[in-house]
């Protein structure tokens, strides 16, 4: 779990010496950041100016001063992120015009012209619905996916899937919800991977055998075992498991 903390006031400089802030300690999203610690999770922490101790065990600690800078660390960051908790106290205004050198002392009145500014809530909500709606595509994909993988009597599904055999980029969901591109998957791993499968006809070369039989039963050695390619190895581990944790002994 990777979540995104932020924290502490803001400051928006008048001039070098000067400038406007608010109270807040920051210490509810520190508190936040070392218990989220605590659970197990990856903190990102962007904190405004406090005078509090660093949380231990951050997976990154971002230092900010004005809103801009809270801004763009939050937003550089956001999409990378599990989720975000924005407790941070972001100056609500910024004065248009900023001296670059100290304004000095007089009986005038000071008189300053403040700009609103805030962290885009919406855009990051927009980003994590974006983010939300990709995930149940993907998740519909791969569960549509392995029921066609173990249709075709792939031995296991799941690990093909996984082990990164499969270009996942070429499938998609049609408007009725079916995954499209996955029989020319199928049809290709047939071709070049004839052993991922449980039974093929004919007695395909690292596939079964005629009799729909162990495709390795020829395979009695470490040293035979060895000989397999990576593709090879990886499905006699699942066809012959026992026989694999012999050799694993040896």
């Amino acid at each position: 779990m990777k979540i995104l903390i932020s924290a502490g006031p803001t400051r928006e400089a008048i001039d070098p010496v000067r400038f406007i802030t608010n109270h807040s300690s920051g210490k509810m999203g520190y508190a936040l950041a070392q218990a989220a610690v605590k659970r197990g999770w990856q903190v990102v922490l962007v904190s405004g100016p406090v005078d509090l101790p660093r949380p231990e065990g951050l997976a990154e600690f971002v230092q900010v001063v004005s809103a801009a800078e809270m801004a763009d660390a939050v937003k550089s960051r956001f999409p990378a992120m599990d989720g975000a908790i924005l407790c941070a106290a972001v100056a609500d205004y910024r004065p248009v015009t900023v001296s670059n050198k100290k304004i000095k002392k007089s009986d005038d009145d000071l008189i300053l012209q403040g700009k609103g500014q805030q962290v885009d809530v919406k855009q990051l909500e927009q980003q994590w619905q974006a983010r939300q709606d990709q995930a149940v595509q993907d998740v519909k994909i791969q569960y549509a996916a392995l029921e066609k993988l173990r249709a075709a009597n792939v031995i296991d599904a799941e690990l093909v899937w996984n082990a990164g055999i499969i270009d996942k980029s070429k499938l998609s969901l049609d408007a009725a919800g079916n995954v499209t591109g996955i029989d020319d998957v199928i049809t290709q791993l047939q071709k070049d991977k004839a052993h991922l499968f449980g039974k093929q006809q004919g007695g395909v070369p690292g596939g079964t055998g005629k009799d729909g039989g162990d495709p390795f039963v020829g395979v009695t050695t470490k040293a035979e075992f060895l000989k397999l390619s990576a593709d090879q190895q990886f499905a006699f581990k699942q066809a012959n498991p026992t026989l694999f944790k012999q050799f694993l002994q040896k």
